[in-house]
């Protein structure tokens, strides 16, 4: 079984998710704000690739869809 307290905290995420946003200048889609996001935190594939229950989603993106709506 895979560890998903090893996915960055809230708190982890607020500063690079409002940098992402407030550099944009431009409307993003979902996957080009994961990707600056897993980019920014510095994230491996092991963490990446955690799922989020048994969608297609992963852990950090679902993570990434609340701190954008907080």
């Amino acid at each position: 079984m895979i560890d998903k307290s090893i996915v960055p905290s809230f708190e982890k995420m607020m500063k690079p998710i409002l940098k992402v946003l407030s550099e944009a200048g431009q409307a993003l889609d979902n996957d080009t704000i994961d990707a600056k996001m897993e980019n920014i935190l510095n994230l491996p594939d092991q963490i990446r690739t955690i799922p989020h229950g048994n969608g297609r989603r992963t852990k950090v993106s679902y993570c990434i869809a609340w701190e954008k709506h907080i």
